[in-house]
């Protein structure tokens, strides 16, 4: 795949299915960079399929002991002009969703 600062990686794709008819996206796919096994790219869907949005992890630097990414690059597919960087945690809560209001 190519990733969003358009390097070709090997990644194995995985398909995460929801468990739980509460759960915040019905199914999520994730590409794992198969050299050092680190997420590149995620996207979430409804349960219609419809690509709710597209995540990017980025910048990965040593913090706790681990190589972790210090930057999620997110994209709404419902509208692609918007685009997030480094979001506050209460946006990633489902409780959330009703009063999300973007910039």
């Amino acid at each position: 795949m190519t990733d969003d600062e358009r390097k070709m990686r090997h990644c194995y794709k995985l398909m995460l299915a929801a468990q739980t008819p509460d759960a915040s996206y019905h199914h999520i796919e994730i590409w794992i960079d198969a050299s050092n096994y680190q997420p590149v790219k995620t996207r979430h869907y409804a349960e219609s399929g419809k690509l709710l949005k597209t995540a990017y992890f980025r910048h990965y630097q040593n913090v706790l002991g681990q190589e972790r990414p210090t930057e999620t690059v997110i994209i709404d597919a419902l509208d692609p002009n918007w685009v997030k960087r480094d979001v506050p945690e209460a946006w990633l809560q489902r409780d959330y969703l009703a009063r999300f209001k973007p910039d």
